[in-house]
């Protein structure tokens, strides 16, 4: 015994040192990620989860509430939640829980990969190439072990090829059991029982004298009669108890399986169901066995003739003549019957790849295989997450392209797997010809729909982001080729997917010593420069010395208020500021020693050098006016600003400072043509009060400094 299981791990020691790197990899994906990755913390485990922790009130599934699958996983579940219950709770509450229950899932996770190889060995004539080669391939796919991380369907997939490769090896027992209980694990591993009947008859030849016709009839389907009734037998062991403990329980759990609307499939799509998922109830409502079906959303199609039809199809080409004797052709009908069960099948979710995967490996471990591997891949992908998660389900028209190109591929993995079923050497030629167009342009079509479903995540996203209204106003009032200042990392990461094309966007930091040098380079190199702030503490102190100083240097044309942001324009001087002396000392404290007029259409920049002759209390929040009077000394233009747009306080000015302060004056549209005469001042906006104004020569001049006049041609 020890020679010969030395002897066997040394002709298969490639294929155990993978198996040893494929667990390890698994064991250490479980307890390093969870799915969804950065895009969504999701999984069915949290689901899972969920009903299993019923337990602890004394509610198990099947005898008090009802499920949407058959009790071995929900038991299943159950059993590891209870024990995760006696291991101290991790920071993450769920960690042992997943732990577990994703160890008992890499018990058929780590079947499927053996049987893989051990399928792949016989089709391939016991040759360890080709089924090393299949191995490698299944252990490098990514989509198993995302699957068998969040869902459970590893578990049926196990099941599922224990049966076919038991029938491939003529074990009726076996194959039975494994089909009996995979189909109280889900309904899918029953596909291998007609194959079973078919596969495990005896040859006519070796009946020759055994009785009458009818006996010979009996006894050449002796073993296939005995697989489905071991497989039956099965079902009703597992089953019984629970349809005797709780009968409403369990056929309102036998009716939801077998009665579930359409969902992400050809028949929803002719349902006009367009939404991701299946419906189901949640679960204060699966203690009412009344409740099955009551959430399905309505179908207007005849049943009963689809499923005669697919009835029909598939007894067509079960009764074909099929070398049942062969591997290959058992392994491949196994492959073409769940391909057409899951194109009739009324639902469809994401996961269910994990069935077909098996099957390309084993009977395609080539480039072939892997072009349909990479496919199916893509196919998914854009299901989930593409679909469900980045475009949340919003866009039906990539999800019937989905639907489509899913069953397109599912067809033609059928017609590959049925040529090698019944061999048709012409066909067989002119696909291969054709398959490489047929890779091609499915490929050209996930490229399109990759960049038109690209778009519309991005339309999406501008949709739905809160600082959208600030981000319209700039397409629409920013000049093109304006600079777009932030302060705010944040802001800056947020905006520049959608305006990188439209202005020059700059993110500013703290400490930067070019910083200066940029800014002044956005204000003199662009038509306009706009500043955004978010008005948060941590964007506060850095966007108020940014302001501070385009206020000193720029006309600050346009504030925009927003609910969560405030957007602030400065406009470049058209040239050199032309000053001119002041003289003027307002309420003794702040003197105006110079100032100077930008004029532009529309427009009045007004530049003033102010200095402080005598400290200004602390608190006092002086505001700048500059108004433009008509003949009859009426306002018809005003800006009221305090200096520098209170980015720097009077209060905080040095006693000798001198201080450079822009401000603009938009003029009315229908101003008329005269000549104004444009003043200026200060006032305590707490009381309204203006400040006293000397002039030069140390007398009174009121409170208001009269600068100049101004003729417009309007």
């Amino acid at each position: 015994m020890r020679t010969r299981i030395r002897h066997h791990i040394l002709h298969h020691r490639d294929f155990y040192l993978l198996l040893v790197l494929f667990v390890l990899f698994r064991v250490s994906i479980l307890v390093l990620y969870r799915p969804g990755g950065y895009l969504v913390d999701w999984w069915d485990y949290k689901y899972y989860e969920g009903f299993a922790e019923l337990s602890r009130q004394g509610y198990f599934p099947f005898l008090d509430y009802w499920m949407e699958y058959p009790p071995l996983f929900p038991w299943l579940v159950v059993g590891a939640y209870q024990l995760s219950l006696l291991v101290p709770a991790w920071l993450y509450p769920m960690l042992w829980f997943a732990t577990f229950l994703g160890l008992a899932l890499l018990v058929f996770e780590t079947g499927n990969f053996c049987l893989v190889y051990l399928l792949a060995l016989r089709l391939h004539g016991n040759k360890r190439g080709p089924a090393i080669r299949a191995a490698w391939i299944y252990a490098g796919l990514a989509l198993p072990v995302y699957y068998w991380t969040g869902w459970f369907d590893c578990m049926p997939v196990f099941f599922l090829l224990l049966s076919v490769y038991l029938v491939v090896e003529r074990r009726p027992v076996l194959a039975g059991l494994a089909t009996g209980v995979g189909f109280m694990v889900k309904l899918l591993p029953a596909i291998a029982a007609p194959i079973g009947l078919m596969a495990l008859r005896e040859s006519p030849l070796s009946l020759e004298g055994r009785g009458g016709r009818g006996m010979r009839v009996l006894s050449r389907y002796r073993r296939g009669l005995l697989f489905l009734l071991i497989a039956a037998a099965t079902v009703l062991l597992i089953a019984l108890p629970f349809a005797i403990a709780n009968p409403a329980m369990f056929w309102a759990s036998v009716q939801t399986m077998i009665t579930r609307s359409s969902w992400e499939s050809i028949w929803a799509i002719l349902d006009g169901y367009l939404r991701g998922g299946g419906i189901v109830a949640k679960f204060p409502d699966r203690f009412d066995p009344t409740t099955v079906g009551q959430l399905q959303h309505p179908s207007s199609l005849p049943w009963p003739l689809v499923t005669a039809a697919f009835g029909l199809l598939y007894l067509f080409l079960y009764t074909r003549r099929i070398a049942w004797e062969n591997s290959r052709a058992i392994v491949a009908f196994a492959g073409l019957s769940l391909n057409l069960f899951m194109i009739y099948s009324q639902g469809y979710s994401p996961q269910f790849i994990v069935y077909f995967l098996p099957f390309v490996v084993c009977l395609m471990p080539n480039a072939r295989g892997v072009a349909y591997l990479v496919l199916l891949s893509l196919n998914s992908l854009s299901e989930w997450p593409a679909f469900h998660v980045l475009l949340i389900d919003e866009h039906p028209d990539f999800l019937i392209g989905i639907v489509l190109t899913r069953t397109i591929l599912l067809l033609a993995l059928s017609w590959e797997y049925w040529l090698m079923i019944r061999p048709w050497p012409r066909a067989t030629a002119l696909w291969r010809r054709a398959f490489p167009a047929f890779v091609g342009l499915l490929l050209a079509g996930f490229a399109l729909g990759g960049v038109m479903g690209f778009q519309a995540y991005v339309d999406d996203r501008y949709a739905a982001d809160p600082y959208r209204p600030a981000m319209e106003y700039l397409k629409t009032d920013a000049a093109p080729g304006s600079a777009l200042l932030f302060t705010s990392e944040d802001l800056y990461y947020r905006f520049l997917p959608y305006l990188h094309n439209d202005l020059d966007m700059q993110l500013l930091r703290v400490g930067d010593p070019a910083g200066p040098g940029r800014i002044a380079a956005a204000l003199a190199g662009h038509p306009q420069t706009w500043v955004i702030w978010d008005g948060t503490d941590e964007d506060t102190p850095l966007n108020a010395a940014l302001e501070r100083y385009l206020s000193a240097r720029g006309f600050p044309v346009a504030v925009q208020w927003f609910d969560n942001c405030r957007l602030t324009r400065y406009d470049p001087p058209q040239g050199d500021i032309a000053w001119r002396d002041g003289g003027w000392t307002l309420g003794g404290q702040i003197e105006l020693i110079g100032y100077g007029l930008d004029e532009k259409p529309g427009i009045v920049g007004v530049a003033l050098r102010w200095r402080v002759v005598n400290p200004v209390p602390a608190g006092s929040a002086y505001t700048v006016f500059v108004h433009l009077l008509d003949s009859t000394g009426r306002v018809v233009a005003q800006a009221d600003r305090p200096p520098l747009g209170g980015f720097y306080p009077l209060s905080d000015w040095p006693a000798g400072e001198e201080v450079r302060d822009n401000h603009v004056l938009l003029l009315p549209a229908d101003l008329p043509a005269s000549t104004y005469t444009l003043v200026l001042g200060l006032y305590d906006p707490a009381t309204q009060t203006r400040l006293p104004v000397t002039d030069a020569q140390g007398q009174p001049a009121g409170d208001a400094i009269s600068l100049t006049t101004l003729t417009t041609n309007r």
